[in-house]
């Protein structure tokens, strides 16, 4: 069952409310996604466009990280707010923009990337892992 969560960028200038499909995290060891964010990234599947509620749509700025995949962010404070994967028109939101998850159910269940993950960081628990970005 979806369930809904609420979340901001830094600044607050952009909220949004996301019909959340499951608490199962991917995480992504991607290059593009670890200069984006300084690090991997922790992201929830939160479905089509149509179910996801944004306001300050004009504070966000897309970048085109790839011919799949762009991504929006703050223009004020440069907070990453989604990956939208084109087409379907799937966004995956990060999950440190939500402020009422229930961090304690959180898990990971998929990895992607895994042949850019760097050596100098390891993670207990480990989800599926995937060379590239499933089809």
């Amino acid at each position: 069952m979806k369930q809904h969560y609420h979340g901001s960028c830094q600044c607050g200038k952009i909220k949004l409310t996301a019909a959340v499909q499951s608490l199962e995290m991917g995480l992504c060891h991607c290059r593009s996604c670890r200069k984006m964010n300084a690090g991997p990234v922790f992201i929830l599947d939160a479905g089509f466009g149509k179910d996801i509620l944004f306001e300050g749509l004009e504070h966000i700025t897309v970048y085109s990280s790839s011919e799949r995949m762009e991504r929006g962010f703050c223009s004020h404070c440069g907070t990453t707010v989604y990956s939208r994967l084109v087409q379907p028109d799937f966004y995956e939101i990060p999950v440190d923009i939500f402020d009422n998850l229930p961090e304690n159910e959180l898990t990971i269940s998929k990895e992607f990337f895994c042949s850019s993950q760097p050596e100098y960081y390891h993670f207990v628990e480990k989800g599926q892992r995937f060379e590239t970005f499933p089809q």
